[in-house]
């Protein structure tokens, strides 16, 4: 599986903020701009100024990243140590798993918007399969038992 082939659609910022952690992780502080260059790089999507910086804002805020004020109003983002903890967690899980699930989640997408070509009662079945299937991931990565 090749980093080239996501799908800009199933970037949404869920999935910015474990790509950025992993950045920060293995390449250092970077700039907004430099984040983006490399996002841009390994999805073939070029994500805007107002995508990445509300996600970079949000991690500050959950203690995950922290800006580094260099000269004038440049910054750059580096990890805390929180952020640094999260980062190893991600990477131990491979990021090719993490890959594999966002190809998984766009074949999903995709079938999805399929099935808008079919009949209503067909639509109102896939609607019932995908709550049914996001209530028991809900209760797996809560930690409850069927």
């Amino acid at each position: 599986m090749s980093e080239k082939h996501l799908n800009p659609e199933v970037l949404y910022r869920g999935f910015l903020k474990p790509c950025i952690l992993l950045l920060l992780f293995e390449k250092g502080a970077k700039h907004g701009y430099g984040i983006m260059k490399f996002l841009e790089e390994i999805a073939c999507w070029k994500p805007s100024p107002g995508s990445v910086y509300p996600v970079l804002k949000s991690l500050c805020k959950e203690g995950l990243i922290k800006e580094v004020k260099l000269h004038g109003r440049k910054k750059k983002y580096a990890l805390t140590s929180k952020g640094a903890e999260l980062a190893k967690t991600l990477k131990a899980c491979k990021i090719t798993s993490f890959l594999k699930t966002i190809e998984k989640l766009q074949r999903l997408l995709q079938v999805f918007g399929d099935i808008f070509k079919h009949s209503p009662e067909k639509i109102k079945s896939a609607e019932v399969v995908l709550e049914k299937t996001l209530k028991e991931l809900e209760k797996f990565l809560s930690g409850e038992k069927k």
